[in-house]
């Protein structure tokens, strides 16, 4: 393919998906637009009529979850049609049955999406004024997710589950080689994992309500259309690393990394303090 970069098998990956997917135009060029803050490979298909698609190419974790969360997402992007966010989610590309399609070899795994509209991007670093414009956005965004939330399934994943998971590999003997620590970091890890979950039963989380959530926000993966009165709504979405089926919680500790008073950066990592921490809220 004429511009593919990115490892071989990847680009192998893509090409078989298209060709699985059965389109008739032909890719003219493809530019890798990949984060690189993960194993997924994202490019940017270019078609012979001029249009455009993104695909991802992933070989992490499991195929089934993986079509699990693109599923309940697509869902969402559809059901959103008819409000104020109609279209600001990347539709994932569906088969003629209305399912979505994936390309799967037991090994990596492909989706396509459309390649949505772009405006304007926040600035590294927000103003009081920009981080309650962003909070009113995405208040009005979980509203409109609440709405539709009974009408898409659980998902497999939580961070219940998750957190049991890992309980359950920090209490096996070979747990310091498989972490590569050594057993008094095991130990706290364990320790740790043990309380948040004492702590789920304690605040009710299997009651607290559950809606479609895209989490791990950042000024790469979004953007706003600017308002006359200078402020800005959300315009669109794309690069869906994360999505899970959670209470609203879990993105305002994401939404801490755009309105932090040091500002979003390209190396990022998620502390403790991202949570507690009011000074790193905001400016």
């Amino acid at each position: 393919m004429p511009g593919m970069s990115g490892s071989l098998p990847h680009r192998t990956a893509i090409s078989a998906a298209w060709a699985a997917f059965g389109d008739r135009r032909s890719i003219v060029a493809v530019d890798e637009v990949s984060a690189n803050v993960s194993t997924n490979r994202v490019y940017r298909l270019h078609l012979d009529d001029g249009a455009s698609v993104v695909g991802k190419v992933s070989s992490y974790g499991s195929y089934f979850l993986f079509y699990e969360d693109h599923d309940r997402l697509n869902r969402c992007a559809r059901l959103l049609e008819g409000t104020r966010f109609s279209g600001m989610l990347a539709e994932v590309w569906r088969c003629a049955d209305g399912r979505i399609f994936t390309w799967y070899d037991q090994k990596m795994w492909a989706v396509f999406y459309d390649d949505v509209p772009r405006r304007e991007h926040l600035p590294r670093v927000l103003s009081v004024a920009q981080v309650h414009n962003l909070g009113r956005e995405i208040a009005e965004f979980h509203l409109a997710c609440t709405d539709l939330a009974p009408q898409i399934p659980a998902g497999s994943k939580t961070v219940k589950s998750d957190a049991i998971h890992l309980l359950d590999l920090l209490e096996s003997p070979f747990a310091p080689r498989n972490f590569e620590l050594p057993p008094e970091s095991i130990g706290v890890l364990w320790k740790h994992t043990h309380r948040f979950l004492e702590r789920l039963i304690e605040v009710g989380y299997d009651e607290w309500p559950r809606i479609p959530l895209l989490i791990d926000w950042n000024l790469g993966n979004f953007s706003v259309a600017t308002e006359p009165d200078g402020g800005f709504r959300l315009f669109s979405r794309w690069d869906y690393d994360w999505f899970r089926i959670e209470p609203r919680t879990l993105d305002f500790y994401f939404l801490s990394r755009v309105s932090s008073s040091t500002g979003d950066r390209t190396r990022f990592t998620y502390g403790p303090t991202r949570w507690w921490n009011p000074r790193s809220w905001s400016s």
